[in-house]
């Protein structure tokens, strides 16, 4: 026999010759790899590459060349997630490649605890901005991508908001696209007493405004129209992320299970090899194996999120007839208010509530009123779960008055002028993304 070292490296030297019964103790002075090739350098900040035995588990890897895949899908978040989980429904053999870990396998919130640093304790530096430009954040390389840290707010643009976007995409959107979204990220509303007392409120108060319950994810019965209450083991959830979404496919067999589902995490995508305008190989690095392997699907997808998809089709020479890659790189950008007290025996005080509403002007453009501004009272128990419930009382009482903040979210049209560069491998993405 001979062993055989990450689906890539054999033994050196001939077989050994073992006998059939007893255990056997081998050590590195019988057995011998050849040395691995150099890894390639990622140029990445605070990157976290490990594999513990669940993700060994319950991951279900390909580590050899073949076969071909229906799809190739570059990138496990909110556009590569679920569309691997869709496409694997209809039959079609798809291969997902994450640069991430099963760090988190479910959304933050869904853990006990109040973890407001891990979005910015996980972020992976992989840009620097160039000199006036201010684009903010990072990524975080985990399966799921961004959408295991995002806040669970599921607005729907208005029509002034999808200004920028083709006419096939809005038409999608208002024809079903929307709903269809809104279904699978287990919309709900937040309706009862404060929050409709809040709500008619601030109708009054701004009657040229647009004012209404701030649909979100969240795990909480499902009220219907006329707020009755649904069957909640049905209808409740927690918050959405396609960590949860893939690793519940991967649980099972069958059509909607793993059996056309294969994903491959800690493999980072270095570039994609064409022949003509055609992709003929996926080529990534096992950042756990530290070995190169090549992928083939007869579509690959670039879903590695709005810096990496753009670095890999430059590095790799892709088509680009509309000068289009790397270019329009947009921000919407937010400002957020300080908290202001509430009277405590006014009509909205006490801390024992708690409501999310969104408004907007009726007559907003991008030119006028191009903002949306979500209205937060007592933010603190915004996603917070205490299974503990001491705890709980313990964090409420330390809460000394009742608040209301203010997020004001911008809309921004797509610039040119705002670009991606990738600066080889090893080097971080050069960004330039200037205030609209």
């Amino acid at each position: 026999m001979k062993l055989f070292l990450d689906g890539a490296l054999w033994m050196s030297g001939a077989n050994l010759q073992l006998s059939a019964t007893g255990d056997h103790h081998l050590d590195g002075a019988t057995v011998q790899f050849p040395a691995a090739p150099p890894r390639p350098l990622l140029g990445y900040d605070n990157p976290r590459t490990e594999e513990g035995v669940g993700q060994q588990e319950r991951m279900r890897a390909n580590h050899l060349t073949g076969p071909d895949y229906d799809v190739v899908i570059i990138g496990s978040g909110f556009g590569g997630g679920v569309l691997a989980d869709a496409l694997s429904d209809l039959r079609h053999r798809v291969l997902v490649l994450d640069a991430g870990g099963v760090i988190y396998p479910s959304h933050i919130t869904n853990l006990p605890g109040d973890w407001p640093a891990l979005p910015s304790y996980h972020q992976v530096g992989n840009f620097v901005n160039e000199p006036g430009s201010r684009f903010l954040f990072g990524v975080q390389m985990n399966l799921g991508g961004r959408s295991v840290f995002w806040s669970g707010l599921i607005p729907r643009m208005r029509e002034w908001e999808l200004t920028f976007w083709p006419q096939p995409v809005r038409e999608h959107l208002s024809g079903g696209g929307y709903a269809e979204a809104e279904t699978l990220l287990r919309k709900r509303r937040t309706l009862g007493p404060f929050q409709h007392k809040a709500v008619a409120a601030l109708r009054n108060h701004f009657p040229d405004h647009l004012v209404e319950d701030l649909s979100q994810s969240l795990h909480q019965p499902n009220l219907g129209n006329n707020d009755e209450l649904g069957n909640v083991l049905e209808k409740s959830t927690g918050i959405f992320s396609t960590a949860d979404l893939l690793l519940d496919s991967l649980a099972y067999t069958g059509l909607a299970g793993r059996d056309n589902l294969t994903v491959n995490l800690n493999h980072y995508v270095v570039r994609l090899e064409r022949a003509g305008r055609a992709v003929t190989d996926v080529v990534c690095w096992d950042l756990v194996g530290g070995v190169e392997r090549r992928y083939r699907g007869r579509t690959v997808v670039l879903a590695a999120g709005s810096l990496e998809s753009p670095r890999i089709a430059l590095r790799s020479g892709l088509p680009d007839p509309r000068g289009k890659v790397g270019r329009g790189l947009t921000d919407h950008p937010a400002f957020f208010s300080d908290e202001y007290g509430l009277p405590p025996d006014g009509e909205f005080g006490g801390l024992g509530d708690h409501a999310k509403i969104l408004m907007s002007h009726e007559q907003a453009s991008m030119a006028r009123h191009g903002y949306n501004v979500e209205v937060l009272i007592n933010p603190k128990y915004w996603h917070v779960r205490h299974p503990d419930d001491d705890v709980r009382k313990e964090r409420v009482d330390s809460v000394q008055r009742s608040g209301v903040r203010l997020q004001f979210i911008f809309a921004s049209h797509l610039d040119d002028g705002n670009t991606i560069t990738d600066a080889g491998l090893g080097e971080k993405a050069r960004v330039r993304v200037t205030p609209n």
